[in-house]
């Protein structure tokens, strides 16, 4: 099904799923012959169930983004949309095909991993601050879904900014001997 109108939809299994798009939960629904080249399309009305989903999804990925960093359970993340435990676990298994404290775990070391990126913090303060309160919990869980240790992490990114600094001060230089020997080979000449 490549190439379709449906901008990064693979065929499908079924006659409704849903997929992850650039962080956003979209329907799509499988068409008659007349829809696009893929025989899907994404303008049809979803059915109330699957609107209810929806709407309930969103409301337990805000409280996520919101509250990631403090100590979250399920039971927590299905309070944010009014539902039981079950429903909400069901809920995200058909729309985003993962479980709650999964997306959870994936959210908070992504956020982690910017944090590693962007700031001098230690790193415990860092894993603290996502929600992490081991230490070890943090590095093994850290280390299966980056394919590196937050230590590695942080040198390899805070050292690429170091390498950045030094090539930007040391092309100043550079341009600066480079004129200065330039203004010496042409005005030399002269004065001898």
């Amino acid at each position: 099904c490549a190439g379709g109108s449906g901008g990064g939809v693979a065929c499908l299994r079924s006659g409704v799923s849903t997929l992850r798009f650039e962080g956003t939960v979209r329907a799509v629904h499988r068409a008659g012959p007349d829809r696009g080249a893929c025989g899907f399309h994404e303008d049809r009305r979803l059915p109330p169930k699957h609107l209810r989903d929806s709407e309930r999804v969103k409301a337990m990925l805000q409280f996520i983004m919101d509250n990631y960093g403090e100590a979250i359970d399920t039971a927590a993340i299905a309070r944010s949309a009014s539902v039981s435990e079950s429903e909400c676990l069901r809920c995200f298994r058909s729309t985003i095909g993962t479980t709650p404290i999964r997306y959870l775990r994936e959210y908070r070391i992504e956020q982690a991993a910017n944090r590693l990126a962007n700031s001098r913090a230690s790193i415990a303060d860092i894993a603290s601050a996502c929600g992490f309160q081991d230490i070890s919990y943090f590095t093994k869980t850290f280390r299966e879904m980056k394919g590196s240790t937050p230590k590695e992490y942080y040198r390899l990114h805070n050292q690429s900014k170091r390498i950045i600094t030094r090539l930007s001060i040391f092309s100043k230089w550079t341009y600066f001997l480079l004129g200065y020997y330039c203004t010496l080979k042409c005005v030399l000449p002269f004065l001898q």
